[in-house]
């Protein structure tokens, strides 16, 4: 968990050794298998899950085709901010590989923010984040032509060409998957 604190808030920040304690009370590692869905749209999970290893990543459906929000690797947050709000999910998150998590007691952690400057501060950041990630997603959308999606997407998480699967990226690139196919094509020569 002090992992958490310390990727959103710098390495820098002093953790009272009593916070350690609780920190470690609202949370737990866990083993999440490949396929599994953490959290249903129109559901209420009571969990965020912090990953340690592995890949997850969020969706909607528009009608039956998967929309995809967002991915999450290693080092960053899997969580329905609906859910994280106490409201019913408007996504379902699912993970893609075999994955090893902290899983954290959203409620217990909502309680904790209220007394724990650290917690509150953690959670800030981490709506900062959030925010500022769906808003350059949707201007990446919107303001692109699908080569510059890509490139962008080359740029700065070269890593989802490699663990993402093909149809999953399009979705989330907002294009067919035989566009970008031919995008990939086009761009590895």
């Amino acid at each position: 968990m002090i992992e958490l604190a310390r990727r959103y808030l710098g390495d820098d920040i002093e953790i009272d050794p009593g916070l350690y304690q609780k920190l470690d009370e609202l949370s737990e590692k866990i083993n999440i298998a490949k396929g599994k869905k953490v959290v249903r749209i129109g559901s209420y999970s009571k969990y965020a899950y912090f990953i340690l290893k592995g890949a997850a990543r969020s969706y909607y459906l528009k009608g039956s085709t998967e929309i995809v929000n967002w991915f999450a690797l290693e080092g960053e947050i899997a969580v329905s901010m609906d859910n994280y709000m106490g409201k019913e999910a408007k996504e379902t998150i699912l993970f893609m590989e075999d994955s090893q998590c902290l899983r954290m007691d959203i409620e217990k952690w909502r309680l904790l923010e209220k007394t724990e400057i650290v917690v509150a501060n953690l959670a800030i950041k981490l709506f900062e984040e959030y925010t500022d990630f769906i808003d350059t997603h949707a201007r990446n959308l919107a303001d692109r032509e699908g080569i510059d999606r890509y490139n962008h997407l080359m740029e700065n998480n070269p890593e989802y060409i490699h663990r993402i699967p093909i149809t999953h990226l399009a979705s989330y690139l907002g294009m067919s998957r035989e566009n970008l196919s031919r995008l990939r094509k086009k761009y590895s020569m």
